[in-house]
């Protein structure tokens, strides 16, 4: 699940330009603005998926299903 939304200063891993699903705990840290938060569940249907779909319906927040779902962007 990708959310898009205002900034806000978090920390955060910092890419360093390595691919896709690599280990992210073995990266630095950094405090800095973010407006993006990608959530990664095993299924679409898993509880925690569809109870948080449900709380951003009701607050009228568009959810958009990702086309490839094989992997994240």
């Amino acid at each position: 699940m990708i959310m898009d939304h205002d900034a806000l200063i978090r920390e955060h891993f910092v890419p360093n330009g390595r691919p896709p699903h690599w280990e992210y705990t073995a990266m630095d840290s950094v405090v800095g603005p973010l407006s993006k938060t990608i959530l990664g569940f095993s299924r679409p249907t898993t509880t925690a998926t569809v109870m948080l779909k449900e709380q951003l319906s009701r607050r009228g927040l568009e959810v958009r299903h990702l086309e490839s779902l094989g992997r994240l962007p």
